[in-house]
């Protein structure tokens, strides 16, 4: 069951979420607390003092990521990508795309348009934009600097990705990556 508390700040939805949990422990069920990953260390030292230490054993406070890495830790096994990876991995896709980049292409070898590229990437990551999504939108304007750009950033970006999906798993993609197991894996399954 899945049920969303909604409200101000100060207007009682931890108190309230705080009580089901309490509830659902005490009747001996497993619960699952989902935080968003910073608040997972300070929410579970708030289940212990609300529950006492082994009422608190039936409720698993998680954040996104641990939950996902949980859910799908033995679908992807393979070597994380790291910073240095990010940056070897993008200089090869411009390298790859340079001859088909309107705008960038003159400008691929450059190690300022590799960090730039890679920070444009992470933003379309976490706004869950998808390299053919952006390509089209591009493809819906009108011929100008912007559509170029676009069409540009949607090539280098899905290069990008083809190149980090054969060896490298890459912590962004996590989540997106879960939405695609969920379904499949009984996780929470009763």
């Amino acid at each position: 069951m899945l049920k969303l508390v909604p409200g101000r700040i100060n207007s009682g939805k931890t108190t309230y979420i705080q009580q089901i949990i309490k509830e659902l422990a005490e009747t001996g069920r497993k619960v699952y607390m989902i935080v968003p990953d910073q608040f997972s260390f300070e929410s579970e030292k708030q289940i212990i003092a609300l529950l006492g230490e082994k009422r608190a054993m039936q409720v698993e406070v998680s954040g996104f990521t641990r939950l996902a890495q949980n859910i799908i830790g033995n679908v992807r096994v393979s070597r994380r990508l790291d910073e240095a990876g990010k940056v070897a991995l993008m200089s090869l896709a411009l390298e790859e795309t340079q001859d088909k980049l309107s705008v960038y292409g003159r400008f691929a070898k450059s190690t300022g348009v590799v960090s730039e590229m890679l920070k444009v990437h992470d933003e379309l990551k976490h706004c869950a934009i998808k390299p053919q999504e952006l390509e089209a939108t591009a493809q819906k304007l009108p011929d100008g600097m912007l559509r170029k750009k676009l069409i540009d950033l949607s090539l280098v970006s899905s290069a990008f990705e083809a190149l980090t999906a054969q060896r490298f798993s890459d912590d962004r993609d996590m989540l997106s990556v879960l939405t695609e197991h969920l379904y499949d894996n009984r996780f929470f399954g009763g």
